[in-house]
């Protein structure tokens, strides 16, 4: 009995010690130094309780008794720096905090040392028979070393479990298994301190921490799901106005965020397995037309492969931007502009003669073409109008600036010379007598420049 429990407790180490080898090897961050402690500290304890288990006589067992509190010790503050650092408060990880969380179990470590005071944590009873399960009794400071690393693990399974909270909720049942694994050590260590049935002689602790520990590096180095990071874009993805789908490399969906669950009006979880191709047939379009709540909502689509360590395409990621106000928007603003030409180059066209008129002896010809993009109202003009029997005005000006300022300006100059021409006026006395109205009804310092003509026989 003692061999089976002592091999399973060394095959608990040495799995332990792969498993640290390999968090250390492939380390990416601090929490995975802190790991690899919490891994190497798991096998030394597994392996000393399983030497203690197997030890031929009582003196070699309680050494390796002793000696397993080493891995006891530096084991439970190691998963508190691990959820620390894994859980954005790394910190609060600094020399002194460390410090002090070693000081409790190097306390304890020494208590065992010496002789004298090694009994009030734990000793064997004398009459321990050969092939007895040994079973340590307990003295008063061991409460004290119990009470302290219970406290560190419920600080640290606390913050772990509120990490894992903050999962999508597609990752729950992962979450619910690795928070399963960091909970069966600890319950493991108080069946077997509180002597609750069979677990009174047998520790399955080291054993049980082998779950955790691989459950761990799987989760944080093969699926990522203890790492802040994939928690942060969850949360970025779960919040965004984009609805997001994850497809698989078969075309199916695997995630979805609640954008994506409103505006193809079901719910995230059952949008999950589904075929992208039966959920939106014509998803490989930029641009998308969906009922969402009764009302047709426009969006622009973009995909995004994903590709595996080998560059393998393992699937894509589809991103749905609601692009209906913008749309509606853009509409509202090109039919704004175009009002705008319309009502500039009807304005325009009534600062010149709709058509010339004739005149005998002259043929007369005019070409206006604005610059820039016809939209804004110029000061450029020309007149032909009859001044007196047989005389014709001919005009043309250029009103400083642009817009209705100069528009008005346009119209005060064109019918003011319309006004004074037509007595007889030579061009000069017609300039002058412009110039006069314009400097007293002027308000700006606007200007124009202009031919003024008579032609006639």
């Amino acid at each position: 009995m003692l061999w089976v429990a002592a091999a399973v407790t060394v095959a608990a180490g040495v799995v332990f010690a792969v498993l640290a080898a390999d968090v250390w090897w492939q380390r990416r961050n601090p929490a995975g130094l802190s790991l690899a402690v919490m891994l190497v500290a798991g096998a030394w304890w597994g392996f000393a309780y399983a030497l203690e288990l197997a030890g031929s006589d009582l003196a070699l067992r309680e050494a390796w008794g002793d000696a397993k509190y080493v891995g006891i010790g530096a084991l439970v503050p190691a998963w508190l720096v691990f959820v620390l650092q894994y859980t954005g408060r790394a910190h609060l990880v600094t020399r002194r905090r460390l410090a002090m969380l070693s000081l409790e179990p190097l306390l304890s470590i020494l208590v065992l040392a010496v002789p004298a005071t090694h009994d009030l944590i734990r000793s064997y009873p004398a009459n321990v028979s050969e092939g007895e399960v040994p079973v340590a009794r307990t003295g008063p400071l061991f409460w004290g070393h119990f009470a302290y690393s219970n406290l560190l693990v419920l600080v640290a399974t606390g913050l772990f479990v509120a990490a894992m909270a903050r999962l999508a909720r597609v990752y729950v049942r992962l979450a619910t298994v690795l928070l399963a694994a960091a909970l069966l050590p600890w319950a493991a260590n108080l069946l077997h301190n509180f002597e609750v049935g069979p677990f009174t002689k047998l520790d399955l602790t080291p054993s049980a921490f082998t779950v955790t520990g691989g459950v761990l590096v799987w989760g944080l180095y093969r699926q990522r799901l203890v790492n802040l990071q994939p928690i942060a874009r969850s949360l970025i993805v779960e919040t965004m106005a984009d609805a997001v789908l994850v497809v698989d490399a078969y075309g199916r969906v695997v995630d979805a965020n609640p954008a994506a669950a409103v505006a193809l009006g079901r719910s995230a979880a059952d949008l999950v397995g589904h075929p992208l191709e039966d959920l939106l047939p014509d998803h490989h379009r930029t641009e998308l037309a969906l009922t969402v709540a009764g009302e047709v909502r426009y969006f622009d689509s973009r995909r995004q492969p994903l590709k595996d360590r080998r560059g393998r395409t393992a699937g894509e990621v589809l991103v749905l931007r609601d692009v209906t106000d913008a749309k509606t928007a853009d509409a509202r603003l090109r039919h704004v502009l175009a009002e705008r030409s319309r009502v500039a180059d009807a304005l325009q066209q009534s600062l010149v003669p709709a058509a010339l008129p004739e005149v005998k002896g002259l043929t007369l010809a005019a070409r206006y073409a604005p610059a820039g993009d016809g939209r804004e109202i110029g000061g450029d003009f020309y007149d032909v109008f009859p001044v007196e029997q047989g005389r014709w005005a001919v005009v043309l000006g250029d009103v400083s600036g642009k817009g209705a300022e100069a528009a008005a300006m346009t119209a005060l100059i064109r019918y003011t010379l319309r006004a004074l021409a037509v007595d007889g006026r030579s061009p000069e006395a017609v300039l002058r007598a412009l110039n006069d109205v314009l400097l007293r009804e002027s308000v700006d310092e606007r200007y124009a420049t202009l031919a003024y003509a008579q032609a006639g026989p």
